[in-house]
């Protein structure tokens, strides 16, 4: 637990737990850290179970963590947690969960004995959060002012936000006494040190004369692929901890003060205050004098443990470090002062942890720094960081995994019908999963093994791909539907998606499934209203959005209504829990990586120029797209090859094509070869053995795209607590949200990307570093296509309709952050495939801002003469189509399909929908992903009656 306790002083910061009263000028900064010791030789396991104090339920995913350090995790489904490797000596395990009081206890580790620990959690009522018009002007500027208490004055304050302010509150008497409160945990995201911090504070209080915080805080180290940034912050890191205490005591420990650059001198004035002289060397022998420690420092009853016995007062000087001169006027390196409390001897570990912090008082240099200055306990600047950072193939492949699995509406059907599907991604790892794929293969083969239908499917920043398959054209029989991307090749074959799907002819009918509903309770559990309906009725589905357990979780679902008979569940029917499951076997370097990963669309072809040697190399090649200003080149091999690589885009586009000689000639001939294709390889088909017979009258076949003149199916109405949902009107038909300047205004925290950011689904805000600077960008779609460059990775961001570009090497977020909610009439944002329009960057989606006033327009021109350019074609990803009603729905038919059913944590959703004209058993089928990337379904057999 983190106390920090200050009076206004000069120079004084005391690690002790009741700060004595000093005089108006001196500032007291107060760090106690709790019991902590690390040692290499004895090392053991902490676990336990996690229930509810009154209810006696396990409490799964709550926040297991050692305060302050980065070891921690989340319960899993049972409640249970094991923190492996907890090093020798005294900590504090901190446990938490919304809606929970937390949870405290000291334990020590003597020995490599495993400890276990049943921890009770006792529940509390939470205040509803709201983020209104009460968050004003005023309560603006009292976080401005908490920021720079909370954080300090530092580049690494300029570098820390709290991505949910929302969560405190302030208040102020007439005394000055200024106060804050958090509902919640504060999320810290710290870019200086590369630090996502789960602060709860307890206590924060400031008046003239003194400051208190109060708080425990768990460390996760922010992923990055960035190896220079990763850099950067291993660089800030030691910077903040060189010269710190920390560092000090562990120097003392080591009895390497003058190599690790300290220089300690004895008061030796007696007198209650500081006084010193302007020239250091006045002071030498006067008031104070150098120390000789050799004698002072002692070893515990074990390795890790020491005593220092030293003098009550003592000054630091860290003359590796540069500072100011303030105290003597030729010495310009940080100075601190330290008071121990007479008659105490200091217990530190090798690591410089303090074990006893009540004895010991700091000033000056080492107590300015704050919270945006914490490392974590377990930091060490001898150790690599553990960033999952690329470094070579094989560390790369053990993360980079990745499968699919895809469910169908249905698994039977009939010819001239419409086959949905939904593809879902799981990755091993998360954090790598921008670094994985983007495109998702998709084939419909026969029992012969030829393709009968092929889907180029974009996967989506949720991990998801939606698409349908027309059938119109497809034959009675038995087929597979495969999935793989082209990454997963490098796998054996049980990477790859299988389904076999039955076509019908139109005079037979499936009479006798076997149905096995019980697997779908495993994580996920879906009620309707009541079991049994009639024609016109309305079903009502509450799709819960916690497990079994109770732990709120956000999902990603799809949806069907179908004749149970011809449903997707089979037994034969693929396992959602299985297909995406990793196994221990699975991590671990492929046998071959032939296959590299995709993100877009690859063409390759050849460019000749006429009379052009070749030995002088092959021509320039220009990409463009109609109707945009975008363009690419690459360079062709002597031979007039080239490739394209990462290409985003939609259905059959117009492109435009040009080769260029070394001399400037246009006229170059452009070929294309293909758009490049992966064949995935046959895999054996799972045989169908539901019982099917002949109909005594023969199906009516349906046009399936008519549709009729009354809606019959009803959207999903959302029944929710949570946050509402952004309307607004549009000027894009096909905007998928749209933020009006209303609410941002009631929700302004004075972080325009951060309130975009929390209100748009995944829209992320990323970093990348430039030239040792921590950037920013929009993150929304996939990579830009023509090449890795962070800057292209943003989406379009138009301001008033004009395309804003990386002026002066600023970002489109960048750009944005300077704008104010008051500045905004309303944010169209358009995701993935709808913002093909805007051209190939458009596949990153589009951030449309209107602001009150046209000040932002400008006219973007397109340089390029199409005349010289070669129109090619090119197919790009599949595109779907919207589910429709029929007039009258015929035998085995899908009566609803709804393939983006995005659920929040906490809520509730209810699905409904009307009873069509239509009698028999039907199967409501849910499948999806949860937010952390845990499989669930759900099933519910209803009866619709006369």
């Amino acid at each position: 637990m983190t106390i920090l306790v200050g009076r206004l002083s000069r120079v004084t910061c005391k690690f002790v737990a009741i700060v004595p009263i000093f005089d108006a000028m001196r500032i007291i900064v107060i760090l106690l850290l709790f019991f902590w010791s690390f040692s290499a030789l004895a090392q053991t396991n902490v676990s336990g179970t996690i229930t509810d104090a009154t209810t006696h339920q396990p409490l799964p995913f709550a926040s297991v963590y050692i305060n302050f350090t980065t070891i921690g995790l989340y319960s899993d489904e049972r409640g249970h947690f094991t923190l492996t490797n907890i090093p020798m000596g005294r900590h504090e395990l901190i446990v938490s969960r919304v809606g929970y009081v937390t949870s405290q206890r000291t334990f020590e580790v003597n020995d490599s004995t495993a400890l276990t620990f049943n921890v009770r959690l006792v529940g509390i009522t939470l205040k509803e959060i709201s983020v209104t018009a009460k968050k004003d002007k005023q309560w603006e500027n009292q976080l401005k002012r908490f920021n720079v208490l909370f954080f300090g004055k530092n580049v690494q304050q300029r570098q820390c936000t709290i991505l949910n302010p929302w969560v405190l509150e302030f208040s102020e008497d007439a005394t000055g006494r200024f106060s804050a409160n958090a509902s919640s945990n504060l999320i810290i995201d710290n870019l200086g040190l590369g630090y996502k911090v789960l602060y709860q504070l307890k206590k924060f209080e400031y008046t003239p004369s003194n400051y208190s915080i109060l708080g425990v805080a768990w460390f996760q180290e922010i992923p990055t692929y960035d190896t220079a940034l990763l850099d950067l912050w291993i660089r800030e890191r030691r910077k903040v901890y060189f010269g710190s205490a920390t560092n000090l005591l562990a120097s003392l420990t080591r009895k390497s003060l003058q190599k690790d650059g300290f220089e300690l001198y004895q008061d030796i004035t007696n007198s209650p205050e500081v006084v010193r002289k302007s020239s250091f060397t006045a002071n030498l022998n006067s008031s104070i004098a150098p120390l000789d420690i050799n004698n002072l420092v002692k070893k515990g009853h074990n390795s890790d443990q020491f005593f220092l016995n030293l003098p009550s007062k003592m000054e630091v000087h860290y003359i590796k470090g540069r500072s100011i001169p303030i105290i003597y006027r030729n010495v310009a390196v940080p100075i601190s002062w330290i008071e121990i409390k007479k008659g105490s001897i200091l217990e530190v570990n090798g690591s410089g942890v303090l074990m006893n912090p009540a004895v010991m008082t700091l000033s000056g240099a080492m107590s300015e720094p704050k919270i945006a200055d914490l490392l974590p306990m377990n930091y060490s600047p001898g150790a690599a960081d553990s960033q999952p950072v690329i470094t070579n193939a094989e560390t790369e492949t053990q993360y980079l995994l990745e499968r699919t699995h895809v469910h169908t509406d249905k698994t039977y059907y009939y010819s001239g019908e419409r086959l949905w599907f939904k593809c879902y991604m799981k990755y091993i790892s998360r954090a790598y999963q921008d670094s994985l794929s983007n495109v998702l293969y998709l084939d419909l083969v026969d029992k012969n093994n030829v393709v009968v239908v092929s889907k180029l499917l974009l996967i989506d920043t949720l991990g998801a791909a939606i698409g349908s398959i027309d059938l119109s054209k497809v034959g009675p029989g038995a087929y597979q539907l495969r999935s793989t991307t082209r990454w997963m090749l490098n796998y054996d074959k049980s990477f790859i998606f299988t389904k076999t799907i039955g076509i019908l002819e139109d005079d037979e009918v499936v009479v006798k499934r076997q149905i096995d509903t019980l697997s779908s309770l495993r994580a996920f559990v879906g009620t309707t209203d009541r079991a049994s309906y009639r024609r016109g009725d309305t079903v009502a589905m509450t799709i819960p959005t916690h497990d079994n357990d109770g732990s709120a979780v956000a999902c990603n679902l799809s949806v069907s209504v179908a004749p149970w008979t011809y449903s997707s569940l089979g037994k034969e029917a693929p396992d959602i829990y299985t297909k995406l499951s990793f196994s221990d076997q699975a991590i671990s370097t492929p046998a071959s990586q032939s296959h590299s990963i995709q993100y877009g669309i690859d063409i390759k072809g050849t460019a000749e120029i006429k009379r052009q040697k070749k030995k002088s190399g092959g021509p320039m090649v220009l990409l463009a797209q109609e109707g945009t200003a975008d363009i690419i080149n690459t360079r062709a091999a002597r031979d007039g090859s080239f490739s394209i690589n990462s290409l985003q885009l939609y259905d059959t586009m117009k492109l435009s094509m040009q080769a260029i000689s070394l001399k400037g000639n246009r006229r170059g001939l452009i070929k294309i070869d293909s758009a490049e294709k992966i064949l995935i390889p046959p895999m054996p088909f799972t045989a169908l053995t539901d019982e099917i017979v002949k109909a005594e009258i023969p199906r009516r076949p349906v046009a399936p795209e008519l549709s009729g003149p009354v809606q019959i199916l009803k959207e999903v109405v959302i029944e929710s607590d949570g946050p509402r949902k952004v309307v607004g009107s549009a000027t894009h038909l096909t905007a998928d949200v749209v933020v009006t300047g209303e609410d941002l205004r009631n929700a302004d925290s004075g972080d325009l990307l951060g309130m975009l950011q929390s209100k748009v689904s995944g829209l992320r805000i990323a970093t990348f570093i430039d030239n040792g600077v921590v950037r920013k960008y929009f993150k929304l779609g996939g990579s830009f296509t023509f090449d890795k460059n962070p800057l292209h990775h943003e989406p379009v961001v138009l301001i008033d309709g004009s395309v804003i570009s990386n002026q002066g090497g600023e970002t489109a977020a960048e750009q944005v952050s300077r704008l104010t909610a008051s500045m905004i009439d309303r944010i169209e944002v358009i995701k993935f495939g709808n913002g093909a329009a805007y051209g190939a960057r458009g596949a990153n989606g589009v951030i449309a801002i209107y602001t009150r006033t046209d000040s932002y327009k400008r006219k973007v021109l397109d340089p390029l003469d199409r005349s010289l350019f070669t129109p090619i074609r090119v197919k790009g990803y599949s595109t779907t189509t919207t589910f429709k009603d029929y007039p009258s729905y015929p035998t085995g038919a899908t009566i609803y399909w709804n393939p983006s059913v995005t659920l929040r944590a906490g809520g509730e959703r209810t699905l409904k929908f009307l009873i069509p004209d239509v009698r028999g058993k039907y199967a409501i089928h849910v499948e999806g992903l949860s937010a952390d990337g845990r499989p669930l379904k759900a099933v519910c057999l209803i009866d619709i009656t006369d």
